[in-house]
């Protein structure tokens, strides 16, 4: 089996041999062509040369013995050429040839140039058994007359045969020695550039990890071994890679656990957090309404009986001077906001001890619809009831009462007389779901986190404390209230209480 080296070596050359061999018939085509369009301009111009000897010689017997006599000289001097002068019959009249005078030329180019008069006629003929060049060139009588003669010059085809034969040697040994030094530059290149690089690359791969004992450690040649190893190589780095993958699978899984885990933790943190932010408020709460409360028992002792007293004075003093009926009016009217909002202290900061019982939360809404809008509605508001009957809540009916009429009367307040409330309700799951919608002025985004907080009232004549009473109520039933408004589209408020159901006697 041939070596790379070898092969490498005959394809290049190979490679190089064939165009320039191409190149070299090519060359030899056109060099034959140019040798004969040299020779016939040659010949061409001998002939244009003595036909204008013998176009002087009409008739003129002595003229015509130098011609003769110059074609001897020519025939001892181009021994190789035969020259002959021909009369319009294709009678030789003169010849560098002895014993020709008087023969026929019969040639169809000198017959074209004596009876067609063509200016100049060369062809490949044979003169006996000779192959020769012939050049045939019109001898001119007077203007208007065809030719008188031609002047015909033969070569023996064994001289351009031998010029071409030079000129093809030349260009053979040229190309021979073109061929052997690119070939070999070639050659001595590709094996340093390729074929050496090829066997480090090869025994590299050979002792590297990847192969190891699988390895092959002989071929055919350079490409073959190379090819085994690198198939070796492929098939280990095919099973690392299989392995990788499996390890960054599984990597992957124990990420997306860890990240799991991670975001419980966070939840569970963040759960933790909100839960301890949400005591840590309801404490401070507590401890506000545990002050508020000693206060409000302060104030109890300290401005209710003088209240009182200033009440059943202004009555008595309304009795005996009717005239003084209208400011004693207002004296009482103060005198009673004062007293209510004394009792809603108390009513915010001492305990709510009660026994949850069932109570209809319809029938909580229709006392609590009486209480707020005694005998009719207004002309311009509306009430619109969506609440399923036998909807128990657990709790005390009184606070409950209350609770509701505390929000009706906030949602009459903020319709002024004119408007939709909508009263909506629906059991979710283990509670019952009440929502009181109305379409009046709204609350501003600044003021709806504080609406709960005690004494907050944008209301020229408000205590500050219907909300946060509604809050404690539904706090201690075991429920939640929240609000949501719009500025100048209205407000939604709403409560979540546990089902009768639901609670253990």
């Amino acid at each position: 089996m041939l070596s790379l080296r070898l092969r490498s070596a005959i394809l290049t050359n190979l490679a190089v041999l064939v165009p320039l061999a191409a190149y070299l018939l090519w060359n030899n085509h056109l060099e034959r062509q140019h040798l004969l369009e040299s020779r016939i301009q040659v010949l061409r111009a001998l002939g244009t040369l003595l036909v204008e000897e013998a176009a002087g010689m009409d008739g003129d017997q002595q003229a015509e013995e130098r011609l003769r006599a110059a074609l001897e000289r020519f025939a001892q001097r181009e021994t190789d050429l035969e020259v002959y002068l021909l009369d319009r019959h294709q009678a030789i009249r003169a010849s560098t040839q002895d014993n020709l005078s008087g023969t026929r030329l019969e040639e169809p180019g000198i017959q074209r140039v004596i009876e067609e008069g063509d200016g100049f006629v060369w062809e490949m003929g044979f003169h006996g058994d000779l192959p020769v060049l012939g050049v045939t060139l019109p001898v001119r009588g007077s203007a208007g007359q065809p030719p008188r003669g031609a002047i015909h010059i033969a070569e023996p085809q064994a001289l351009l045969q031998r010029s071409v034969a030079e000129a093809r040697r030349r260009s053979t040994i040229f190309v021979f020695l073109l061929v052997l030094l690119v070939g070999g530059l070639v050659t001595w290149n590709t094996d340093r550039m390729v074929i050496r690089p090829l066997r480090r690359i090869t025994e590299r791969l050979r002792g590297t990890e990847w192969c190891g004992e699988s390895a092959p450690k002989e071929g055919r040649d350079e490409i073959d071994v190379l090819e085994r190893a690198l198939s070796t190589l492929v098939r280990e780095v095919e099973r690392s890679t299989a392995e990788l993958r499996a390890a960054l699978e599984e990597k992957g899984a124990l990420v997306e656990q860890v990240r799991g885990f991670n975001a419980e933790l966070t939840a569970q943190v963040e759960a933790a957090r909100h839960e301890i932010l949400a005591m840590q408020e309801e404490l401070l709460r507590k401890e506000r309404l545990s002050t508020m409360g000693e206060l409000a028992a302060a104030l109890a002792h300290e401005v209710r009986n003088p209240l009182q007293i200033i009440r059943a004075t202004a009555e008595m003093l309304k009795r005996h001077h009717p005239e003084a009926s209208d400011d004693l009016a207002d004296v009482m009217e103060e005198v009673d906001r004062l007293n209510c909002l004394v009792r809603e202290l108390l009513d915010y900061a001492h305990p709510l001890r009660f026994d949850p019982e069932p109570v209809d939360l319809a029938s909580l809404v229709d006392a609590a619809m009486a209480e707020v809008f005694p005998g009719s509605l207004p002309r311009g508001l509306h009430v619109e009831l969506e609440l399923p009957r036998e909807l128990l809540v657990a709790g005390n009916p009184l606070l409950l009462g209350r609770l509701l009429a505390n929000l009706l009367r906030n949602s009459r307040e903020a319709l002024q007389g004119r408007g939709i409330i909508k009263i909506r309700g629906q059991r979710e799951g283990s509670t019952c779901r009440l929502l009181i919608e109305d379409t009046g002025c709204g609350i501003e985004d600044d003021d709806l986190p504080r609406v709960f907080e005690p004494f907050f009232s944008r209301k020229p004549a408000g205590t500050g404390m219907g909300l946060p009473l509604c809050r404690r109520i539904v706090e201690e039933h075991g429920g939640r209230i929240w609000i949501e408004s719009e500025a100048g589209r209205g407000s939604v408020v709403s409560l979540e209480l546990p089902c009768a159901d639901e609670v253990q006697p």
